[in-house]
């Protein structure tokens, strides 16, 4: 099918902190496949060829001249403590450098100093309008931390570390009793230091200074199941109660409770089941 070729003959210049495109000469050509569009006048020519049906691609083109390169020197491996100086190299002795953290306002210097996560640009324009192709890279601050915690979901929630909402989605995560690392930043624990966020939508404020209940009721199950529980949040054994009834009742105090149980159905498949229980003024 026809191949649409369009080509632009470019010069790129630096001006009141922005970069200005200007188009000398421009070609178009519909081909078939395997057909092209020549050029012949010196400079950088940006084409792009477009079909029916087809991703369009897009290439530049240094024709009679030579070609500027930029390349940023600084490894964005691994996350930066504190301040981090990023530095770019062109292939031209005579361009000059340009950087931007948004891609759309510049500024002159081959290097620039960053103190956040940020996307560092950089472009090289030499005496001519010959520019480079924009080379970017991301660069990410490491966040500190204050402390770190190592437990199952029900560790964390009996040391109040998090909620009941994070309990459950932790739990879906990880399981009642796989261990997994929590950090402490600005007084909230996290899974990712590097994205300090709650893993569920953060839900409404919840009344404080709630008295914990001294007594819960149980979910049903089959009959003919087999329940037993533990109130400190470890895995039920054959020698922990057996539940006879549809509540349980709660050691004292006002500290948060786990209830865990283990459910043995009536053709011997087991799981388990919890229940956080907040503890007096965590919430209801």
């Amino acid at each position: 099918r026809d191949v649409t070729v369009t080509a632009e003959r470019v010069v790129t210049e630096f001006a009141n902190g922005y970069l200005v495109r200007t188009v000398l000469d421009a070609a178009l050509a519909i081909v078939r496949d395997g057909g092209g569009l020549t050029l012949t006048d010196p400079g950088v020519w940006e084409v792009a060829a477009n079909a029916v049906g087809a991703v369009p691609q897009h290439a530049t083109y240094w024709v009679g001249v030579l070609p500027v390169e930029v390349t940023i020197v600084t490894d964005n491996d691994e996350p930066f403590d504190g301040s981090l100086l990023v530095t770019a190299w062109s292939s031209s002795q005579v361009a000059t450098l340009y950087h931007s953290l948004d891609a759309e306002h510049w500024t002159a210097g081959a290097s620039v100093t960053i103190n956040q996560d940020a996307v560092v640009s950089f472009v090289a324009i030499d005496p001519n309008g010959v520019a480079s192709t924009v080379a970017a890279r991301r660069f990410t601050k490491r966040i500190p931390w204050d402390d770190q915690a190592t437990g199952s979901v029900i560790d964390h929630f009996l040391a109040r570390r998090i909620d009941v909402d994070e309990f459950l989605a932790y739990a879906d995560q990880f399981g009642f009793f796989t261990a997994f690392t929590l950090y402490l930043i600005d007084g909230d624990w996290v899974l990712d230091p590097g994205r300090p966020a709650a893993p569920v939508p953060a839900a409404p404020p919840t009344p404080t200074g709630v008295d914990r209940p001294s007594r819960i009721t149980t979910a049903a199950v089959a009959p003919g199941s087999e329940v037993r529980y533990t109130l400190d949040g470890t895995p039920p054994t054959d020698a922990s109660p057996v539940l006879t009834g549809d509540a349980v009742d709660l050691p004292a105090g006002d500290a948060p409770v786990v209830v865990v149980y283990r459910i043995t159905g009536p053709d011997g498949g087991v799981r388990y089941r919890t229940t956080p229980i907040p503890g007096t003024g965590d919430g209801v």
